[in-house]
């Protein structure tokens, strides 16, 4: 945030920087509210500016989780150089601005979404959460009834590969680098063994982008989920966060992934025979 926090930006403005959603794991850098409408600004990290992947899938989870309305900015320095077309990024990103701009933002506030692309944008948003709604309650009562008593998983199964899968980001296909998996061609299976080094979100972090790479599509800044087959996650205890202990599960339903804890082919199959 470095252009930001060096820029007085108007006290008219109600502002957060790097706020918390209970949706997001990582939003923009800024959250600006005029009392009326909302501006998102992203300041890409120099990770970000290495993989376009990387800072779409944020993008991506913020046209999720906030408002419709809010408009979202691509802070770029003009030095910079990004891995992907503006006209690429014009897709995803309602505006893309350099640091001068700042001073201008009053005139972003005024402009008024297109009423269509509104209305589309939260008919889809709609649909996401109902989704996520769903999953959640089944995982919450696989929660209940579940005591975790296999403290490490692996995978028990050789009818598994590699699912090939196309990043619309990217618009190539590629496969997973973390443990994700397609058995039998029913489901999609993760598996992940938690540690005590990192905080659970983290550590689920590659089991979220899988979605966001391989299921989300963003056309005029609006994200359409195509669900496709069932993600199952074979986790070795109950993820959790210190300040917000739901949070994992809402993040791990919102991305379409079943909660299981088995630890042989047969409990596999069994698991794959329920999913919802």
């Amino acid at each position: 945030m470095n252009a930001i926090q060096n820029k007085l930006l108007s006290r008219e403005y109600v502002r957060v920087d790097n706020p918390e959603h209970p949706f997001t794991l990582t939003g923009p850098d800024v959250l600006l509210s005029d009392k009326k409408n909302l501006i998102g600004i992203f300041e890409p990290s120099l990770e970000e500016l290495k993989s376009k992947t990387k800072l779409m899938t944020r993008l991506i989870g913020a046209r999720i989780a906030y408002p419709a309305i809010t408009k979202m900015v691509l802070l770029l320095n003009p030095k910079d150089t990004i891995g992907f077309k503006q006209e690429v990024a014009s897709d995803y990103f309602d505006y893309i601005i350099e640091e001068r701009d700042l001073e201008n933002l009053d005139q972003l506030f005024k402009v008024k979404k297109n009423a269509n692309t509104l209305a589309e944008h939260k008919d889809q948003q709609r649909y996401i959460f109902d989704l996520q709604a769903k999953k959640q309650l089944f995982n919450l009562k696989y929660l209940e009834n579940n005591d975790f008593k296999y403290k490490k998983v692996k995978l028990f199964s050789k009818n598994v590969e590699k699912p090939s899968f196309h990043n619309y980001i990217t618009g190539q296909d590629e496969k997973p680098r973390s443990n994700i998996f397609e058995y039998n061609q029913e489901a999609i299976i993760g598996v992940k063994n938690l540690q005590k080094s990192k905080s659970d979100l983290a550590e689920l972090m590659p089991f979220f982008e899988f979605t966001l790479r391989s299921q989300f599509k963003v056309d005029r800044g609006i994200p359409y989920y195509n669900m496709q087959r069932s993600k199952i996650l074979n986790i070795n205890e109950r993820p959790t966060n210190r300040f917000d202990p739901l949070k994992p599960i809402r993040m791990i339903s919102l991305y379409g992934w079943q909660l299981s804890n088995f630890y042989s082919e047969e409990e596999l199959q069994e698991t794959v025979k329920r999913k919802r």
